[in-house]
Parts: structure tokens; C-alpha cells; sequence
């Protein structure tokens, strides 16, 4: 490779594996003039693009999707991921066809960029242009607006007829509240009456209540009275069988003395009737005959009293005792009977006040439920009402908030940044035109020295280049 030395001569590095920065800076020495002046025209270049191509602006066009009320909710009546998916593969290309199709003289293509924000019911239209472009874009933004708010208002058409249709049946029903209203003053007027009703049911159980017991009190005191009076009969026939036994035992003593009367009688009439002998041993001795006589009678009573009438007695009485034990067995059975029918009737009658305590209170609670479900039935219906009212008051279309709204700064690269984008292209260019003319120099060498006779120092610097990387690799390696 030449040192650049005048007088053209050429000097050889002894290693051919090297490449010198001297060599460079000779290399780019020798081309400067074609280096600066490919730079030079770069940036002329790009000067004069960024002096005369327009400036494009944003235009944006923002779409509020229409939304409905769904209870406390506002829902949009199309999701904007859809909206942006009509607008980009139908309505954006009719627009951009209907614009062409007015005017087909313009061949120029243009886009529209269709973009959702996060968490919000829009849509964006975005186009780049010009400011001579706006009314395109307006038309065609228009266009496409116009073509979504077509197909919403089927949609809101849909929601509206719905809620329409709602209202209808929930008027119709309404028709009724004042029947409604009606029928709750009839259950409250029937339950007002049914508490008076139960009241006095109520009243007159307990009263019966209070009769059946005031009657077991009574029946109570009559059953102990003659329960009381059998029992003193029953102590008075005791007495009298008691007294009927001491009659008994003074009338056997009574006997043993008369019959101890009538032996001694007897004995002395003996004796007189073997000693009498005048008329007054005579008269002595029929008065001891009579004395004889009346005390074998009386004996003979006391005997038959005794013997007879006493048993009739003690019979007569113990058939009285047993009549007051069964009759005082009988009454308290009765009485038994009686408590016990009396307490089952009370016990009944109680039962039957307790009972008509449940279904009273059970029929006031029904009617109490059904005046509830009367008005909640009413605040329903007008609530329902109310509420469909407000969602087709609140039904909003689709608008469009701005129409092609051009941004305020250019969008794109700035002068200086395409003046410094050319200026660096100048230099890439500049840096390969001077390896080409370099490689052409070193061409025409090679081909200046013998064919014969060549030198591995006379290697051009691509040569040595090749070698060097060569021999970096297989030293790698």
C-alpha cells in the first residue's frame, strides 16, 4: 500500500497482517473532497425535503359510545373494543371508499388509526395530514361517525322499544294500586274487625271459664256437705251399735238377776208349800206364784229382747253403717267423677282459649301479610316504574365530542432532526465512497506491477485485510 509520499513512490509494511491508522487517515486524506462533498449533498437534501414537504398534524375525532341506566349502573349499550372493531373493518373503509368514490381524481392513500382508551366509553379516530388534508379527514371521520351512530341507534332503538314495552305492562299493573289500595283498606277494616270478633270470643271462653269454675267450687262445698253428713250419720250409727251392745250386756244382767229371782222364788214357794198351813202362809204363797210368774215373764222379754230383738237391731244398724260406708264411697266416686269431668271440661275450655289465641293470632298475622305484600306490591310496581322512566329518560346516543380536531404542534420529525437524520447518512455514504475510490486505487496499483513476478509485500490493504482476519480466525479457532 502507498504512504501517500510524493513522486508516487511506494513503501511496503514488513507485516502484511497489520493495518495502520496512518493508512486510514491517508486513505480519507487523499478522498476528502469526495467525503465532504457526499455529506455536503446529504444534507442539502435533507434541508430541502424538511424545507418542502408539508408539516402533518394530528386529527382527532373523539366518539362517546351511547349508554343506558341498568339500575345504578351506567352500562354503554356497545362495548368499545366492539365499536373499534366496526369502525376499523367496516365503517372507517366506507367512509374512506365514499370519499374516493366523490373524488377520484385523488390517488393519495390515507389512513385512520382507530384507538380505545382504558376504562372509558370512547373511541378515537386518528389521522395524519396535513393542514390542506383537513376537510378530507373531517369528511371522512364524519362519515364514519355518522355510520356508527346508525348502527346505535338500531341498537338504542331495541333498548327503547324493551323499556317501552316494560312500561306498558308495568302501567297496566299500576292501573290496579287503587284497587290495590282498596283491598289493603278492606284488610285493615276486616282485620279491625276481627280483633273486636276474637276479643269478644276471647271474653266469652274465659267467662265460661270462670263459670265452670265457680260451678267446681260449688259442686266442691255440696259434695264436702254431704260428704260431712254421711260421715256423722255413720258416727251416729256407730254410737247407736255401741249403745246397742250395752243394752245388750244390762239386759244379759238383767237376765242372770231375774233368773237368780226366779230360782230364790221358786225356792221359797217350795219351801212355803211344805210349810204352809194357815190362810195367810196361803196368801204368801200365791204371791210368791205371782212374783214367780211376772219375773219368768220378764225374764222371758229380757230373753226374747236379747235373743232376738237386740240381733234385729245390731242387724239393722250394721246394714245402715255398710249403706253409709257405700253411700260415702259413692260420693266420693261421684265426686271423683265430678271433679274430674269438671277439671277436663276446664282443662278443654282452656285449651279452646289457647287455640283460639293461635288462630286469632295466626289470621291477624295472614292479614297483617297480605297488607304487606299489598303495599310492598305497590312500592314495587312504582319503583319498577319509576326506574324504567328514568333509564328512557337517561338513554344517550352516540355522539361525536370533536370532529377531525387538529392538533396544536406538528406531529413527526422536526427540521433539525431530518437535517441531523441526512447529515449522519452523509457521513455513512461518505466514509463508503471513500473505500470505493480507495479500492479503486489499489486496483489500478496491482494492475501496474509485472504478472510474473509478484510480491506478498505488494498485497493491496484488502488483501492484508483478508490475510489478517484469516489468521484471527484460525487463531480462535
Amino acid at each position: 500500500m502507498t504512504n501517500g509520499k510524493p513522486g508516487g513512490s511506494v513503501d511496503y509494511y514488513d507485516s502484511p497482517d497489520e493495518i495502520s491508522l496512518v493508512d486510514v487517515y491517508l486513505a480519507y486524506h487523499r478522498h476528502r473532497r469526495a467525503f465532504w462533498a457526499v455529506i455536503l449533498f446529504f444534507v442539502v437534501v435533507g434541508l430541502a425535503v424538511a424545507l418542502l414537504v408539508p408539516r402533518k398534524y394530528a386529527y382527532t375525532t373523539l366518539v362517546e359510545i351511547g349508554a343506558q341506566t341498568l339500575g345504578d349502573q351506567i352500562e354503554p349499550i356497545d362495548t368499545p373494543s366492539s365499536v373499534a372493531v366496526k369502525l376499523r373493518t367496516s365503517y372507517v373503509p366506507q367512509a374512506l371508499d365514499a370519499y374516493y368514490r366523490a373524488h377520484p381524481e385523488d390517488k393519495r392513500i390515507y389512513q385512520v388509526k382507530v384507538t380505545t382508551p382504558q376504562k372509558a366509553a370512547l373511541v378515537e379516530l386518528v389521522s395524519e395530514g396535513s393542514k390542506a388534508e383537513a376537510p378530507i379527514f373531517d369528511f371522512v371521520h364524519s362519515k364514519a361517525v355518522a355510520l356508527l351512530k346508525q348502527d346505535h341507534a338500531r341498537i338504542l332503538s331495541l333498548i327503547k322499544q324493551r323499556l317501552q314495552t316494560k312500561l306498558t305492562k308495568l302501567t297496566t299493573q299500576t292501573n290496579h294500586l287503587a284497587g290495590l289500595k282498596e283491598q289493603e283498606q278492606q284488610l285493615k277494616d276486616k282485620l279491625d274487625r276481627l280483633k273486636v270478633t276474637q276479643a269478644n270470643a276471647l271474653a266469652n271462653a274465659r267467662q265460661d271459664n270462670e263459670l265452670v269454675k265457680a260451678k267446681l267450687a260449688r259442686l266442691k262445698r255440696v259434695q264436702r256437705n254431704q260428704l260431712k253428713n254421711l260421715q256423722a250419720e255413720g258416727a251416729v250409727l256407730k254410737v247407736q251399735q255401741k249403745n246397742l251392745d250395752q243394752s245388750a250386756s244390762l239386759v244379759r244382767r238383767q237376765i242372770t238377776k231375774y233368773q237368780g229371782l226366779v230360782k230364790n222364788a221358786e225356792a221359797q214357794m217350795s219351801k212355803a208349800n211344805t210349810e204352809a198351813t194357815d190362810a195367810t202362809r196361803g196368801m204368801t204363797l200365791l204371791m210368791l206364784s205371782n212374783e214367780v210368774q211376772q219375773a219368768r215373764n220378764t225374764l222371758a222379754q229380757l230373753q226374747d229382747t236379747l235373743a232376738v230383738n237386740i240381733p234385729n237391731q245390731r242387724e239393722t244398724l250394721r246394714s245402715k253403717i255398710d249403706d253409709n260406708g257405700r253411700a260415702q264411697q259413692n260420693l266420693k266416686h261421684s265426686q271423683a267423677t265430678a271433679l274430674q269431668n269438671l277439671a277436663n271440661t276446664l282443662h278443654a275450655k282452656e285449651r279452646a282459649v289457647k287455640n283460639l289465641q293461635v288462630t286469632q293470632k295466626a289470621r291477624r298475622d295472614d292479614l297483617r301479610d297480605q297488607i304487606a305484600a299489598a303495599t310492598r306490591h305497590q312500592a314495587d310496581a312504582k319503583a319498577t316504574m319509576d326506574e324504567t322512566r328514568v333509564a328512557l329518560k337517561d338513554l344517550r346516543q352516540t355522539r361525536a365530542v370533536a370532529v377531525a380536531n387538529r392538533s396544536l404542534k406538528p406531529v413527526g420529525m422536526s427540521h433539525a432532526v431530518m437535517a441531523a437524520i441526512a447529515a449522519v447518512l452523509g457521513v455513512l455514504f461518505g466514509m463508503l465512497t471513500v473505500g470505493v475510490l480507495e479500492l479503486k486505487v489499489h486496483v489500478r496499483e496491482r494492475l501496474a506491477l509485472p504478472a510474473a513476478t509478484p510480491s506478498p509485500t505488494a498485497l493491496t490493504s484488502l488483501t492484508v485485510s483478508a490475510q489478517a482476519e484469516r489468521e484471527y480466525r484460525r487463531g480462535a479457532g
